[in-house]
């Protein structure tokens, strides 16, 4: 098989931190403090939002299986929560030390797990 590159759009002013897709949605991440939601259309990546991550960058991004809610882990340690819908800001979950999430691991529509470098796993329940 033969790999290629599709059209590439720059759609941050850094070097992106984290990447997560869901059908035909793109959510990235960079220390620019945006997390941009992007479309691959007919060959093109195609910007959709931007919508502010209130913390400098995230490691980790993840959308439910639903496609309802997204979560970014921020390098400060907190979990923020977004509705995909109308990329709106939910809420703040106290997780880790700062700059220390290294995974989140979702399972279910309502179920996830967040580990990190401070030597904790946490377990949440979203309703």
């Amino acid at each position: 098989k033969q790999w290629y590159q599709r059209r590439v759009r720059e759609v941050h002013q850094e070097v992106v931190s984290a990447l997560a897709c869901h059908d035909s949605s793109i959510y990235s991440s960079s220390p620019d403090g945006t997390i941009a939601r992007s479309r691959l259309e007919s060959g093109f990546l195609r910007l959709l939002t931007t919508t502010s991550l209130q913390c400098k960058s995230s490691s980790v991004l993840r959308v439910r299986t639903d496609g309802k809610l997204y979560l970014a882990a921020g390098w400060d340690g907190g979990i923020r929560l977004y509705s995909c819908r109308k990329d709106r800001f939910l809420g703040l979950l106290e997780a880790h030390s700062p700059e220390t999430v290294t995974d989140v691991v979702m399972w279910g529509q309502n179920r996830f797990a967040s580990a990190g470098r401070d030597s904790r796993v946490n377990f949440w329940t979203l309703y």
